[in-house]
């Protein structure tokens, strides 16, 4: 085999690599993990006493690349979160979250609601440190706006 031949298959690997690579980072949002502003929603159940349940929903592009899992990890997550807000609102401080089904931690911030707009807006920080340890905080992940598709008066999940 002479090295002209050799190197035009080296390059042609190399091209395939890079534009793979290439078609990656555009697929997956830059090949990391992404929400997509599509699949994002809120609802709001009433219940008696004037109580309101917040109920999110979204669904979280695993990008092809992740810190935690390598190459491939490119899978749809979903997200839902609950939350019982109390008080007058429309900004409701520190509330206990509910991240799918049982992850609970202190949170810090807001959940502001808009019904005039059929608006939410989350802007939290987790506390991820036990009691007694210095504070660790993270943001949280289902922080962003949401449209609210539904006011309903259906059962609240599990306070």
């Amino acid at each position: 085999m002479n090295r002209s031949h050799i190197g035009a298959s080296v390059l042609s690997t190399k091209s395939v690599i890079g534009a793979f690579l290439a078609f990656a980072w555009l697929i997956g949002g830059g090949g990391c993990a992404s929400v997509s502003e599509g699949q994002r929603y809120a609802e709001l159940r009433r219940g008696d006493r004037g109580r309101t349940q917040l109920v999110i929903c979204a669904n979280q592009w695993g990008g092809i690349f992740s810190a935690s899992h390598g190459i491939g990890d490119g899978m749809v997550k979903n997200q839902h979160a609950w939350v019982t807000l109390a008080g007058g609102g429309p900004v409701y401080r520190d509330p206990k979250l509910i991240l799918n089904s049982n992850i609970q931690y202190p949170q810090r911030g807001t959940i502001t609601v808009d019904l005039a707009q059929r608006r939410v807006s989350i802007d939290l920080v987790e506390v991820t440190s036990k009691p007694g340890e210095p504070e660790v905080t993270k943001q949280n992940p289902l922080n962003g706006a949401y449209e609210i598709r539904h006011i309903t008066n259906e059962e609240f999940i599990r306070e």
